[in-house]
């Protein structure tokens, strides 16, 4: 159990992604849940994706598509995968949109990518008629601030969640969906 984190959390130098207790969530969840199908929109360096592969690794079961359309976050994330082969079987990097994953039947989905309204919905509008039944959503950087656009398109679809006053503050939504 938690094979790899204190390694990870000491080689992913400068990370601004999220916060610990963010990732300690996310790990938690996938494992309680048991995943099969896992996406991320927003990879960044890749360390939520290495601790999403931890609780995949640790469930002995389930796969992680995750995008990241930038560089040199992309290089980086490649690079930091590699460094951990046990994990990095769990793993299918895309450099890509958020939205042009072409994964079905999704479990869990970290939604992280660019923060703006129009990305969000485009990302909801692709990815969620992919949702598996009682899929778990976890939308990241909902924070309190007056104008949120992470917020504002999850209000905007009218999308029922629940909201943790983590560090940078997730939405958590459960997909009731057949």
């Amino acid at each position: 159990m938690l094979k790899f984190i204190d390694e990870i959390e000491k080689d992913v130098q400068q990370d601004d992604s999220t916060a610990i207790e963010e990732k300690l969530i996310i790990y938690s969840l996938i494992r309680a849940i048991k995943p099969d199908v896992c996406i991320e929109t927003g990879t960044h360096k890749g360390k939520t994706s290495l601790y999403i592969a931890q609780a995949l690794y640790d469930n002995k079961k389930g796969h992680l598509w995750t995008a990241e359309p930038f560089e040199p976050f992309a290089s980086e994330a490649i690079r930091y995968f590699n460094r951990y082969p046990d994990l990095k079987e769990f793993i299918t990097f895309k450099k890509i949109e958020g939205k042009d994953l072409k994964v079905d039947n999704i479990d869990f989905a970290f939604i992280d990518s660019y923060h703006e309204e129009e990305v969000v919905l485009e990302e909801i509008k692709y990815l969620f008629p992919r949702l598996s039944k009682n899929a778990i959503v976890i939308f990241h950087d909902c924070s309190l601030k007056k104008i949120n656009e992470v917020n504002r398109a999850i209000k905007k679809v009218r999308l029922k969640n629940v909201w943790i006053p983590t560090q940078n503050r997730i939405r958590i939504y459960e997909h009731s969906g057949s």
